[in-house]
């Protein structure tokens, strides 16, 4: 083994040692691959953090200093070179600080553990940069109280500083108001209107789909490097009507060819044992290892797995944990946490576990490590949950299904496809309320609905709804998701397009709460029938629908996405509501409705259909992904 990558592998056990807590074999390790290579920028800077978590702030600012100067950009190490200095009374201990707000003030805060806050305050109360900083963290830490009052209290110490307004805005997103969001980041972008990080929270507080992709389109001409921005530009454009398979695949290869290419020669080669039979140790990389739709479909595959035949190592982004956390920590062999790690050191990490398959689950989609990827740190990769393809070269594989993907599929994609007889497993929610009586039968009236993402709904599903509800007379539809819809301007917006439609503003109902997952289910007791968007369907709002026996109409699209909803009907034998073209969706829709007697026998029946479909079989799900998992080995085997 050369020097480079003993150094590497020496790093990735210091990593996991620090984060069992053995902070003086953590230490040992960091300098032994200080020893093979001195330059070792990460090292040095790790090296500092767990003096300073041992209390030896002289010795950690002496590694930190190294580090900094080695690699400037890395807010991680001067944030924590600014905590050691602060510890030894140092006066640079605050502009040490300063430099890693304002190089990414949201990783300065993943670090902030380390007891920043009270040491920022004792700098200097009346120093808005310290005020900045308290309310990063406090946003990171969920504390939305304090964080509020920082930043309240960085406006009045310096109503210039765009960085109150900003996160003001960022705690008004996280609460839901989102009207009340857009009006600070726009008071930000009047500060500074070239700020590319506000441009791309605006982004995120926007409903209509133009409105966010023009606003990360602006945000990353302001920072074309910006590898969160440019993935957030990548997401909205899956749910962009109107943008055909060629212009989507092309947008990709850009991303890849700017923000992933350049890593490429970090990729190695593999010392895997090539033996095709043997058992497997398997990777998933996610960010979503909580709460989460994505957590809930995959967590089956590996409560489940052939333990004898397939070891699970999880390889986490997240920086709060919850109960759903724990059952992944308790399923695998090896939970770790990525958080406040960069690319390398995860990349190392994944090495020393020796992982034979890394199962990819970030995707384009947020806190992703997508770039972990582009260095090839396990034999085979996989990409699962994306919403098309990532784009590198280096992703082998993409796990797909005959439905999703048929023979003659459009989309475009850098990968081979992996197909196994389903591609989304589901996990029923643990606490249902009974499937209600048929709404209409009471009523009279049909009740249309969807609980689907707003950004899903464009302004061609709205006229398409708007056809639905012309040929269904009386009918109304019923929105709900989240508490977006508490929003006047997202209300105001879809009242607007249905007016536009020929359909009076009283047939829309809203639901604008947040609600826990029982009261969200209890909802669909008051719908009929669900009407899923286009191009970018429902997946697990489907799911959800078909289990409190509501019928879905779909439109079958070319890409994946606008193949979920045929890919969770065909199993349960509903493959005939998924529409060809909007004519067809219409009629689908009308003939649901027009029969009262079958649509209550249909709702029924739907929970028991879909308890003994493939939909929610874990078992034979983990057989037939090991099968994937065991094909795609063998012929990396034979290369």
């Amino acid at each position: 083994m050369n020097r480079a990558a003993e150094a590497q592998r020496l790093f990735a056990e210091g990593v996991e040692r620090h984060r069992s807590g053995d902070l003086l074999s953590a230490a040992a390790r960091f300098r032994d691959a200080i020893r093979c290579v001195p330059g070792l920028a990460e090292a040095h800077a790790s090296l500092g953090a767990t003096l300073l978590a041992l209390g030896e702030a002289r010795g950690a600012a002496q590694s930190l200093e190294t580090a900094v100067a080695l690699k400037r950009v890395q807010p991680s190490a001067w944030l924590a070179l600014g905590l050691a200095r602060s510890a030894l009374g140092d006066p640079r201990a605050r502009a040490s600080l300063r430099s890693a707000v304002s190089l990414d003030p949201a990783q300065a805060a993943a670090h902030r553990a380390l007891g920043a806050t009270a040491r920022l305050q004792a700098l200097d109360p009346a120093d808005a940069e310290v005020w900045i900083a308290i309310s990063v963290q406090a946003i990171a830490a969920g504390d939305r109280l304090r964080a509020s009052r920082a930043a309240r209290r960085t406006i009045a110490l310096a109503p210039g500083r765009l960085e109150g307004h900003g996160n003001i805005g960022v705690l008004l997103q996280e609460q839901g108001d989102l009207d009340l969001a857009q009006r600070f980041y726009r008071r930000g972008l009047a500060i500074d209107a070239c700020h590319a990080g506000l441009w791309n929270n605006l982004g995120n507080a926007l409903t209509a789909i133009e409105d966010i992709v023009a606003a990360y389109r602006r945000a990353h001409a302001l920072a074309p490097g910006d590898l969160a921005t440019h993935s957030n530009l990548l997401f909205a454009l899956n749910y962009l009507p109107g943008l055909d398979c060629d212009a989507l695949f092309e947008a990709y290869r850009q991303w890849e060819e700017r923000q992933a290419r350049p890593l490429y020669a970090r990729g190695r080669a593999h010392p895997n044992d090539r033996d095709p039979e043997r058992p497997l140790r398997i990777g998933y990389l996610s960010a979503d290892f909580r709460a989460n739709p994505i957590a809930h479909n995959v967590v089956g595959l590996i409560e489940r797995r052939d333990r004898a035949r397939y070891q699970a190592f999880c390889y986490g982004e997240v920086p709060r944990s919850d109960e759903v956390t724990k059952r992944y920590q308790a399923a695998s062999d090896g939970y770790r946490s990525t958080v406040g790690l960069d690319d390398d050191a995860v990349a190392a990490m994944i090495r020393a576990d020796r992982i034979d398959i890394l199962f990819c689950m970030a995707g384009h989609t947020a806190n992703n490590r997508l770039l972990v990827c582009a260095q090839k740190p396990a034999p085979v990769q996989i990409s699962y949950g994306d919403l098309t393809t990532t784009g590198l070269a280096t992703m082998d594989w993409w796990l797909t299904d005959p439905v999703i993907h048929p023979e003659k599929t459009r989309e475009r994609f850098t990968e081979r496809l992996l197909r196994v007889p389903l591609l989304v497993l589901h996990e029923p929610p643990e606490e249902s309320p009974a499937v209600g009586p048929l709404p209409a039968m009471a009523s009279g009236a049909i009740t249309f609905g969807s609980c689907n993402n707003a950004a899903k709904l464009n302004d061609r599903v709205f006229a398409l709804w708007a056809r639905v509800l012309k040929a269904v007379p009386n009918s109304r539809l019923l929105l709900k998701y989240v508490n977006w819809f508490a929003n006047a301007s997202a209300r105001r917006r879809i009242h607007d397009a249905f007016v536009r439609g020929g359909i009076e503003p009283a047939r829309i109902v809203f639901d604008g709460d947040r609600s826990a997952r029982v009261r969200h289910l209890e909802i669909l007791n008051r719908i009929d029938i669900a009407l899923d968007p286009f191009p970018f369907n429902g997946c697990t709002t489907s799911f959800e629908a078909l289990w409190m026996g509501v019928p879905v109409v779909t439109l079958a699209g070319e890409r994946w996405l606008g193949r979920m909803g045929i890919g969770t009907l065909a199993p349960i034998g509903l493959g005939n509501l998924a529409a060809r073209d909007e004519d067809g969706y219409v009629a689908v829709a009308r003939a649901l409705a027009s029969d009262l007697d079958a649509l209550a026998q249909l709702r029924a029946g739907l929970r028991r259909r879909v308890q003994t479909s493939p939909l929610v079989d874990a078992d034979a799900y983990a057989r037939s992904v090991e099968q994937a998992f065991r094909a795609a080995w063998r012929e990396w085997c034979r290369a």
